[in-house]
């Protein structure tokens, strides 16, 4: 919702500092999904879902410690025959 569609459909790759727009998502989310007492805990997966979309680990976060359902929404999808 906050990343502009020129980025979401552009079909070439990313500059750097798209990349670095693209990077913000999961924290742009959690800080939209936090303010929702019925949705904090799908905020901190949101976030935790940031540790496998940058070489950064801002959470410090590894392994087991990141939660299931940030690892789970990080699964490759099987194409479909």
């Amino acid at each position: 919702m906050a990343i502009p569609d020129g980025i979401l459909r552009k079909p070439g790759p990313l500059t750097e500092d798209e990349k670095e727009i693209m990077r913000k998502h999961c924290e742009i989310g959690y800080n939209m999904l936090i303010r929702i007492p019925f949705l904090r805990d799908a905020a901190e997966i949101v976030l935790a879902t940031r540790n496998f979309l940058t070489a950064r680990l801002p959470s410090g976060l590894k392994g087991d410690d990141i939660p299931l359902g940030a690892r789970i929404s990080q699964l490759p999808i099987p194409s479909m025959p």
